[in-house]
């Protein structure tokens, strides 16, 4: 005759059960988000290495806007040695460097908003309602080691 499951062992199973889901939808939505995920830093054809990341920002709005930390573009760039402001996206062979100029910041809020000539996917943001204590969140940023300018 089989055993019954005692609560603890249905609680149990319950509860692995419930992880993969959880861990499922996260996979699933990071691979929602990831198109709207860059990379912030700067471009200087004339130094070594070329390309320096100094952060992370996620497409907004129209898909030409950027938003970042301010702290990532809070230091300046000599525009007369060719040094520019750029977004890197996508990973891999299929990375891409754009030009951007920053358009709006806030100091306080440490906040930035960047501007390209380029359209890339725009990240869908959440309505305003309430969020409740306890609902579970993930942060994503742009992969270092897949980026090969």
């Amino acid at each position: 005759m089989q055993k019954p499951l005692n609560l603890s062992s249905l609680c149990f199973l319950l509860l692995a059960y419930a992880n993969q889901l959880i861990a499922h939808d996260i996979v699933s939505v990071v691979s929602q988000v990831k198109p709207s995920i860059v990379g912030v830093g700067t471009h200087d054809p004339l130094s070594a290495p070329r390309n320096v990341i100094k952060g992370t920002g996620f497409v907004i709005g129209d898909g030409t806007l950027i938003a970042t930390n301010f702290h990532v573009v809070d230091a300046s760039i000599d525009k007369l040695k060719s040094q520019s402001w750029v977004v890197f996206a996508g990973s891999g062979r299929n990375s891409k460097v754009i030009k951007v100029d920053i358009v709006a910041f806030d100091e306080i809020h440490d906040l930035a908003i960047l501007k390209m000539s380029e359209k890339l996917s725009p990240l869908p943001l959440a309505n305003s309602e309430f969020i409740p204590d306890g609902t579970d969140v993930a942060f994503t940023g742009y992969p270092l080691s897949l980026i090969h300018i």
